[in-house]
């Protein structure tokens, strides 16, 4: 965990189009913690800000710059993130989720499902995209990645931590 001290001075470093992701995740949760939940996945789905690294690939395999942001959601099927640009839903996305537990630094290909505009209080304009990498993990990924969504709840929860 970071101190208070460390934690300013990583938030004064960010980016701005980081900076709108985490804006927007922040609106986006409240939203959602007033509302219903409309819940279709197999999986339990945490709410769960984490730094997350970004890029595509066109039809030649060509690949976009990597870009920063944040996630809003992820489960052991798929992951929702905040960008500053539209991503079609025929799109493939590369998705490096750089602070997981178990799996440090993990890297996964991800068809896009949805793609729904946000904007913020502030005025600016943001995506929350949705993406789903079921077919993407091997079976040990997937079991890993549901360790990690259940320690993220813990943790989130000031629960104790399962031992795995």
């Amino acid at each position: 965990m970071m101190n208070d001290d460390k934690k300013i001075e990583s938030e004064a470093e960010l980016s701005p189009n980081v900076e709108d992701a985490a804006t927007a995740a922040a609106e986006l949760l409240e939203n959602a913690q007033k509302g219903p939940a409309n819940e279709r996945r197999r999986f339990f789905r945490m709410a769960s800000i984490l730094p997350l690294k970004i890029w595509t690939q066109d039809n030649h395999g060509n690949r976009s710059d990597e870009e920063d942001t944040l996630s809003y959601d992820i489960s052991a099927t798929g992951i929702s993130f905040i960008c500053n640009h539209e991503i079609p839903t025929t799109c493939f996305v590369n998705v490096e989720v750089v602070e997981l537990p178990f799996l440090d630094g993990f890297t996964v290909q991800a068809s896009v499902v949805r793609c729904a505009p946000h904007t913020t209080k502030t005025g600016h304009t943001v995506y929350l995209i949705a993406c789903d990498f079921r077919d993407q993990l091997t079976r040990a990924e997937r079991t890993k990645l549901m360790r990690s969504v259940t320690v993220l709840q813990r943790v989130h929860d000031n629960k104790t931590m399962p031992a795995f």
